[in-house]
């Protein structure tokens, strides 16, 4: 099955069925056949090339004409990156910095908080591996009275990884904006540090000036339970290539 091929005989911008991807791949490699059009459906979307937006409804969009994010981490941030390589190389975990949202801010962020998000069985581990490093700037999952009274500037927020977080590649602790977007409306503790009426303008903003996966995004926002939400929030700005 030539997956690239019959990528490109999918129009752009139009409504299919499975069965209308399905012909359309035949034609367009005599090798597939319909036992193979799960697999195809699956791999379509994983490159971003297929979205499902209903049931038994899928689209192919234009191609991003927009950039795709990457901030710098912080001396501070590189610095735990480090030794979470080097103490737990077999860790899943991911690493942002709220410094970050001030380019999308009016009232700027003067504090910068260092997000580390880790899978379940390894918060409490990390923590107690980390703390006397830091010397009192690591909190373990804080609500968001403890954030505001414990916390300095490049504090480590430990928090729990949500499993199927969105990821830039895999293995990599680099966070996507898909993420992002989500922890900021799920994440108590993160979410108080901003000025409440801030925060859809910087999700809008986010994906108005980025590319952002929409199927990712609301995957992600679904599995914590912030799909209706985001979908409000989200419901007129301009996705890829402006579509």
């Amino acid at each position: 099955m030539n997956t690239t091929l019959i990528a490109h005989e999918i129009p752009t911008g139009t409504l299919f069925s499975r069965q209308d991807i399905s012909t359309i791949a035949l034609k367009a490699d005599p090798s597939f056949s319909e036992t193979l059009l799960r697999n195809l459906l699956e791999k379509l979307m994983n490159m971003g090339i297929l979205s499902r937006i209903g049931r038994n409804c899928y689209i192919k969009e234009r191609a991003s004409d927009k950039p795709i994010y990457k901030n710098d981490y912080s001396e501070t941030a590189q610095g735990l990156l480090a030794i979470m390589k080097e103490r737990f190389p077999l860790l899943a975990y991911r690493v942002w910095e709220l410094g970050w949202l001030n380019e999308f801010l009016n009232h700027l962020i003067t504090h910068n908080l260092i997000c580390l998000d880790i899978e379940k069985e390894g918060c409490e581990y990390v923590f107690e591996s980390l703390k006397a490093e830091y010397n009192g700037k690591l909190l373990l999952m804080p609500n968001a009275d403890q954030l505001h009274r414990y916390a300095e500037h490049d504090s480590i927020i430990i928090s729990r990884l949500v499993t199927e977080a969105p990821f830039i590649k895999e293995n990599s602790p680099e966070v996507p904006l898909e993420k992002i977007n989500v922890d900021l409306r799920a994440n108590k503790a993160i979410r108080s540090t901003i000025h409440a009426g801030e925060i859809p303008n910087i999700i809008v903003d986010m994906v108005e000036k980025y590319t952002v996966d929409r199927t990712k995004l609301l995957r992600y926002a679904s599995r914590r339970n912030k799909k209706a939400e985001l979908s409000v929030i989200l419901e007129n700005v301009k996705w890829c290539g402006g579509g």
